[in-house]
């Protein structure tokens, strides 16, 4: 009943009041107004492997996403002693691994939701090992 009640006061006063006082009270009021969005960050890999004519071998391509303003970087990991020498190209952007075991491939320093294309060339000793994996970490 005093729900009702209230309700029925309120809607009163609202019909009843002046259009300008009405825009008054809330034309001169600020409002802030904080949102939080979760860093997201995401790849994928789509495997088409096939070899260049250059000897390097295209892997595939990437699909990143990462919604940090502050960009992102992907990294290919690797077995540590292995692909010493190979130089992994992203739409052209060349790295060298070291045989570390992990190599920073690319980096952004925006947001972004892109395909990107995955190159190997290989190092003196060829290709050691099956496993190259990518990852991606918001900077």
């Amino acid at each position: 009943m005093r729900t009702g009640l209230c309700t029925l006061i309120s809607a009163a006063l609202l019909l009843g009041a002046p259009a300008a006082a009405f825009a008054d009270v809330f034309l001169t009021r600020q409002f802030d107004l904080r949102l939080e969005v979760p860093v997201i960050c995401n790849i994928t890999f789509e495997s088409d492997i096939a070899e260049t004519a250059n000897g390097a071998w295209r892997l595939g391509s990437t699909r990143e996403l990462c919604n940090n303003s502050r960009g992102y970087a992907v990294s290919a990991t690797y077995e540590p002693g292995t692909l010493v020498g190979a130089v992994v190209s992203i739409d052209g952007g060349r790295t060298v691994l070291d045989g570390s075991g992990r190599a920073v491939v690319y980096a952004s320093r925006s947001a972004g939701n892109v395909r990107r294309e995955v190159v190997i060339a290989p190092g003196a000793a060829g290709f050691d090992t099956e496993q190259l994996l990518f990852s991606i970490e918001a900077a």
